[in-house]
């Protein structure tokens, strides 16, 4: 059942995204899959991707950098600040 529901959101979102379509004749049925699309949507995903990770990793090192300042700071420096 699982793989019957996930099959059908494959189909739906190739459909929304535009790479899958349907054409009917009088004796048949078309569909179509365009490799095109689908190579530069997932190429644009893949950068999009990329420059999350990036963002997300200097935001990490930032965060650890001022963590890791915090941790190493002598405690009188934070008993000055608190007075």
């Amino acid at each position: 059942m699982k793989m019957i529901l996930i099959a059908v959101v494959a189909v739906l979102a190739m459909i929304f995204c535009g790479w899958l379509t349907f054409a009917t004749s009088e004796d048949s049925i078309s569909i179509t899959i365009d490799k095109t699309e689908v190579k530069e949507d997932t190429s644009k995903a893949v950068e999009v991707g990329k420059k999350l990770v990036n963002e997300v990793s200097k935001a990490t090192n930032d965060t650890l950098e001022h963590t890791g300042e915090s941790i190493d700071a002598p405690v009188d420096k934070f008993t000055e600040e608190t007075k």
